[in-house]
């Protein structure tokens, strides 16, 4: 569905408003980025009837601050965003338990179904990703890239660091741990000769001496090596919907095993590896029916890999690709899977300052986007979990727990009513600064052209926070107060406004309690290298549901594309546009 509004003599031209990320190598063969949006479907998939529509991604709001605040507690009270400083580490849920572990800093925590929060004990790192899982024994097995833990949430020896075989030898730095038909497998850190070599552990059920500290043994002829190429066993993964089939990363390649059985126990696939090897553990993530890491090997630039047991597929792009190779700390970073309203997602965040990039892929479209907090960097989830109900994540920038749903649709630092010890700050909830850069509009032959105006197609008048400021053609200045501390108004009507209007340095609401949301457009001659200031359109107000916005007059060019910016705290759902060009 397009708007179509064309003038005499003019011809349109789709404007492709519904979109990804599918940016060229550079950006003058194609521009086009989405931020914090995906395509949503209505209709039969590949039908006449299909239409694709670009919605928010879901937002997401605190519950929980996992640290304390000072006890007596300070007056004047502490914000909720002065939460002591901290990093979220890892987060677990465990089905049988019926509970989530999550790890702060140095310290794991246990959380109810109502976040009831129990210490469990510390670790002897503070920083680092942390990856764990659970066996049939009620018992959790915790690594952080230099011990292995195991919590027995119904023993009476509770939280136990391991020292059995080759943890106590130092020939196994527990880099990464699955569970896989009754057995703790586990990647290794090891850089020297030692690090082919990958670990079964069991459980011990004798209990021997000394007490707490024998919970996993290293089974019998437990210790196996990549075999395919010289290289190091990183992360041992079960191939998800493949039974007894685990893969085996390494830097350069990853290799298939089969538990078998018998004093082997696991065999390895004669007749199957990946030329492709991991650059980070923290990239691998399970779920549906596939894995998904950033894959590299000693002749090749990192891509996105996505593997089913049976076939692999690059689903990076050339700009993806680039960006990818660009980036300076590939250790540090994350990644997961997550499924919301029927799509399932990779989300591959770099969170070293030097990077600060979260990409999201849809494997239902095959479209990425990119992901952001507030202030247009790197989205904060690190892991994610289902559990009661709801979508947790925990933040890797600060100490605190979120709940995310696309029923929530803006950012808001604010704890809950029953949790909160300080006053509800507006100031708090912040835009989840959506925006859409289109691909270029060229003709076949290069000739110039006037482009007289465009139009797009959208939801508006159903934003419950409106209360009717309106911007109408916005001028845009530059300043160095972000935002203004008033409104300027021209002798015309018109409000004048920044770039960083509506967000300032940190994404705040635009104005409390004048609030109107709105679109801002600008555009690029020259393949989105500079920009024109943004003009805006105000949205209408609760139940005014005129649905095209249109702007005009943006002169002669042989090459455009356009940047649309959505500010509001309601949901969003576009259309393609219609773009009125005269030859």
């Amino acid at each position: 569905m397009t708007s179509g509004r064309v003038t005499p003599n003019g011809t349109s031209q789709k404007l492709d408003i519904v979109g990804g990320s599918t940016f060229g190598k550079y950006s003058k063969i194609s521009a086009a980025k989405t931020f914090n949006m995906y395509v949503s479907s209505a209709g039969i998939e590949g039908s006449e009837n299909q239409e694709n529509w670009m919605v928010g991604f879901p937002g997401y709001q605190r519950v929980l601050n996992l640290l304390p605040f000072p006890n007596p507690y300070p007056n004047p009270p502490l914000q909720p965003d002065e939460v002591p400083a901290g990093a979220g580490r890892g987060i677990f849920y465990s089905v049988r338990g019926n509970f989530i572990l999550v790890v702060v800093n140095s310290v794991v925590y246990r959380l109810s179904p109502t976040l009831g929060q129990t210490t469990i004990g510390p670790l002897n790192t503070s920083s680092g990703e942390v990856f764990m899982a659970e066996n049939l024994n009620s018992q959790i097995c915790i690594v952080d890239g230099q011990d292995a833990w195991v919590y027995q949430y119904s023993a009476t020896v509770k939280f136990e660091k391991q020292i059995d075989g080759a943890l106590t030898t130092g020939a196994l730095v527990p880099n990464y741990v699955e569970y896989h038909n009754t057995f703790f497998l586990f990647g290794n850190g090891n850089t020297s000769s030692n690090g082919a070599f990958w670990y079964v552990y069991q459980f011990n059920p004798s209990g021997a001496p000394p007490v707490g500290s024998l919970i996993l043994q290293l089974t019998v002829g437990g210790q196996f090596a990549l075999q395919t190429k010289a290289d190091s066993a990183l992360a041992v993964k079960r191939i998800p919907a493949r039974s007894s089939n685990v893969l085996v990363f390494g830097k350069t390649v990853c290799e298939v095993w089969t538990q078998t059985g018998g004093v082997e126990n696991y065999t390895k696939n004669p007749a199957l590896s990946i030329n492709y090897g991991c650059q980070s553990v923290s990239t691998i993530a399970g779920g549906a029916e596939l894995l998904v890491w950033l894959g590299i090997n000693e002749e090749e630039s990192p891509v996105i890999c996505a593997y089913d047991g049976a076939k692999l597929q690059n689903i990076s792009t050339d700009g993806i690709d680039k960006l990818l190779g660009s980036i300076r700390h590939p250790e540090t970073s994350t990644a997961m899977l997550y499924r919301e309203d029927g799509h399932l997602f990779y989300i591959l965040t770099f969170y070293d300052e030097q990077d600060n990039l979260t990409l999201m892929y849809d494997f239902n479209t095959g479209l990425f986007s990119n992901l952001t907090n507030q202030g247009m960097n790197f989205h904060p989830a690190r892991g994610i979990v289902y559990f009661n109900l709801k979508t947790y994540f925990i933040s890797l920038r600060n100490a605190a727990l979120y709940e995310m749903d696309s029923s929530i649709t803006y950012i808001n630092e604010n704890l809950p009513r029953t949790n909160a010890q300080s006053p509800y700050n507006f100031n708090l909830v912040y835009e989840m600064q959506q925006m859409r850069i289109t691909s270029n509009i060229r003709l076949a032959n290069s000739d110039r052209f006037i482009v007289n105006g465009l139009n797009i197609t959208l939801e508006q008048g159903c934003d419950e926070d409106y209360t009717g400021v309106d911007i109408i053609d916005g001028i845009i200045t530059e300043t160095i107060t972000s935002p203004p501390l008033t409104q300027i108004v021209t002798e015309f009507g018109d409000i004048i406004v920044t770039e960083d209007s509506g967000s300032g340095t940190t994404g705040g609401l635009i104005a409390r309690p004048d609030y109107t949301p709105r679109i801002d457009l600008r555009f690029s001659k020259d393949g989105g290298v500079t920009w024109s200031n943004y003009v805006s359109r105000s949205l209408h107000a609760l139940g005014y549901r005129q649905n095209i916005l249109h702007w005009g007059g943006m002169g002669v060019t042989n090459d455009i594309c356009f940047c649309f910016r959505y500010w509001a705290v309601s949901r969003i759902v576009l259309n393609n546009g219609i773009v009125d060009i005269i030859i």
